[in-house]
């Protein structure tokens, strides 16, 4: 069940993030800020993030039937902003994960380890650490049926991609920001999968 779901901008709302990284971490983001968007596909949230020297102004797609995480940064001027740190240039960091569970406002998911990261025309791209999930498939920390629906949301989006339609796949859940809002979102806490009361999500069980 989901609990206390509404369209548009909730004025009290602020979303905490429980992101499980295989096998055992849990990192704990806090959205400051209200969602610009809360229904039953997906949670939209901005905020003003830092890393390292880096500042930039992000936006969270955290979808609840989709296996996806969209991080889409911008710069100060609201244009989408391109990460050359990587090797490859990109402004949209989408994390291939568990659907989004929902339980108030609290949001718990799983990190399948791949990565398809955009470049701000969204229109090309690369896919980083597919590796990593077929190790942890053979190590059993998961079941066929994460490691299948992954890979298909891989799939998917590459073909995505090669159409040229990501913008407006993530328009259409919530038009890009044309005004900042002055709300950070909170420094990444880091805890052991053992010691929260994590919620794997029931329709998608870890071993099937």
């Amino acid at each position: 069940m989901i609990f206390g779901l509404s369209s548009g901008r909730d004025s009290h709302m602020q979303i905490t993030l429980y992101q499980h990284h295989l096998p055992g971490e849990v990192r704990v983001f806090r959205y400051l800020s209200p969602p610009v968007q809360a229904d039953d596909e997906v949670i939209v949230c901005d905020g003003w993030y830092s890393s390292g020297a880096t500042r930039g102004y992000c936006r969270s797609y955290m979808f609840l039937r989709r296996w996806l995480h969209v991080l889409a940064t911008f710069g100060h001027d609201l244009m989408p902003a391109e990460d050359r740190s990587h090797g490859f240039p990109f402004a949209f960091n989408c994390d291939i994960t568990t659907p989004h569970y929902r339980v108030r406002d609290k949001l718990y998911t799983t990190d399948l380890c791949v990565d398809v990261l955009i470049s701000a025309s969204g229109r090309n791209c690369v896919i980083k650490d597919r590796e990593e999930l077929t190790a942890m498939h053979a190590a059993s920390q998961f079941g066929d049926l994460w490691q299948e629906m992954a890979l298909r949301e891989v799939r998917w989006l590459e073909d995505l991609v090669s159409q040229g339609r990501l913008v407006d796949f993530l328009n259409a859940f919530a038009p890009f920001p044309t005004a900042a809002i002055p709300c950070e979102i909170s420094e990444t806490a880091q805890r052991r999968l053992e010691t929260l009361g994590f919620v794997f999500h029931p329709s998608y069980p870890r071993y099937a």
